[in-house]
């Protein structure tokens, strides 16, 4: 077994474990982690420029939380996730919508090309054993002047010190991420998120005169390390131009 594959089958070991619990613990245990999930869904959607109807492919879409609302705003999504579990967890978030769900790897993904008007891969990337395969095949299905929106890992942030040592992980440079994406054939542009500290701060706060110190907090991190570094991740928007046909 190639160590992209050990890697792989550890990653689908946790989702199966977790997923019971994946959302609650994540996004909703306290005060903070549902204001740290709406900020995200919204830097998310920003950038996204999605319209109602369009075709949307949401990859690693875990407990369904950008699937749902998604869908709730109007758009057609195909979630598709790794595990079986996680997306047993996501059609019971979204009973009753029109939401297509596939198991599947982003390093083969199971569709045509052209064939999705948006793609967002968020939380996800940094657990993908090949990040480049999996961004050549997310420009593979986008439509001609599609827009995807991908969340990786920073490779600068404060988080850095403490991830490496896990190796599961993986953590990305913006010099990176502009020359995998160079390489698949998109435009990216490559931003910091407003989020500095750890998710697990947040998850510690349920007091609404905290959660508003932690975000004059962040916003002081920001104005003391502009630009990306130090942001726990970077939001790659990439757009897929269209080539002309030759005469």
């Amino acid at each position: 077994m190639t160590v992209l594959n050990r890697r792989k089958k550890r990653v689908r070991s946790i989702l199966r474990t977790q997923s019971e619990r994946y959302h609650f613990d994540a996004f909703e245990r306290s005060t903070g982690l549902r204001y740290l999930s709406e900020k995200e869904l919204d830097e998310y959607f920003d950038r996204l420029r999605f319209q109602k109807g369009n075709l949307i492919l949401d990859v690693g879409s875990g407990s369904g939380r950008i699937t749902e609302r998604l869908s709730r705003m109007g758009a057609h999504v195909v979630a598709l996730d790794l595990s079986e579990t996680m997306l047993t967890e996501t059609r019971s978030r979204v009973d009753g919508m029109v939401v297509e769900f596939v198991v599947g790897d982003v390093q083969h993904l199971p569709f045509k090309q052209k064939v999705f008007d948006r793609v967002v891969f968020a939380r996800a990337i940094k657990y993908v054993p090949d990040y480049r395969t999996a961004i050549v095949e997310v420009s593979r299905v986008l439509a001609d002047e599609g827009r995807a929106v991908i969340e990786v890992a920073n490779k600068f942030s404060y988080l850095a010190v403490f991830a490496r040592p896990l190796k599961l992980i993986r953590l990305l440079s913006r010099w990176e991420i502009l020359e995998a994406a160079g390489e698949a054939g998109v435009v990216a542009d490559v931003q910091g998120s407003f989020f500095h500290l750890a998710p697990r701060i947040y998850g510690r706060v349920n007091s609404r005169a905290i959660l508003h110190f932690l975000v004059s907090a962040e916003r002081v991190l920001e104005k003391v390390h502009p630009g990306s570094v130090g942001d726990r991740s970077l939001l790659v928007t990439c757009r897929k131009r269209a080539i002309a046909e030759p005469r």
